[in-house]
């Protein structure tokens, strides 16, 4: 039986970061069992951290605050923001 393709086919991407955080991440992706880091570590976390960053949402509480607008945005899940959301209005109308 033939190989399967991928419908999601992989795209090179090329980036450079600082050297601080590229050490950071080298000690956080090291394996102690294959004494270095797995292949397709750095692939693997880069994806996981970009589906979160999308899968999240953000809530700018400065209204709630009296701050100025974009000083205080709260990032989480759509229910998390919802229920923040909801507990500020509820403060709000009741006080």
């Amino acid at each position: 039986m033939p190989p399967r393709h991928k419908i999601m086919r992989p795209m090179r991407l090329n980036t450079c970061i600082p050297e601080d955080l590229r050490v950071i991440l080298d000690t956080h992706l090291w394996s102690d069992i294959e004494h270095r880091i797995p292949k397709g570590a750095y692939q693997k976390f880069i994806c996981e951290r970009i589906q979160e960053y999308f899968a999240q949402k953000a809530l700018d509480v400065g209204e709630w605050a009296g701050a100025p607008k974009g000083s205080l945005v709260v990032r989480g899940s759509q229910s998390a923001i919802e229920t923040i959301r909801s507990v500020l209005h509820n403060r709000l109308t009741e006080g």
